[in-house]
């Protein structure tokens, strides 16, 4: 039986940090500036997929398969992706007062600046 050692392995990586958003990837929360911020997983999981790919253009179906664990190839996730970008946006207004961190990309998708 092979041991690990605790010096020489990794740990998972549990928390994400975007300017003051830090969220806490074990138990699928939010905070901004400390202050627990109220998301639904699928809010949640949309923001970390699009802060793995800060800047880049994420595609529906990148965010399909990240967020409903479905491509919208098989099942049309297009209203269920909308629904939770908007609640989402909301939330992050509400919060940093900028209407401008997640941008539609016209026929392609969204992104997170940077």
């Amino acid at each position: 039986m092979q041991t690990l050692n605790p010096e020489t392995t990794a740990a998972p990586l549990r928390i994400l940090q975007y300017r003051d958003i830090v969220v806490d990837l074990l138990w699928q929360q939010l905070h901004w500036q400390g202050q627990l911020v109220d998301l639904s997983p699928q809010e949640c999981r949309l923001f970390v997929a699009l802060v793995d790919r800060v800047g880049e253009i994420c595609d529906r179906d990148y965010l399909a398969q990240r967020v409903l664990g479905v491509s919208r190839y098989y099942y049309d996730t297009s209203k269920a992706l909308e629904v939770n970008m908007s609640k989402l946006r909301q939330k992050l207004h509400r919060l940093t007062g900028s209407r401008s961190l997640i941008e539609t990309v016209v026929g392609e998708g969204y992104r997170l600046g940077r």
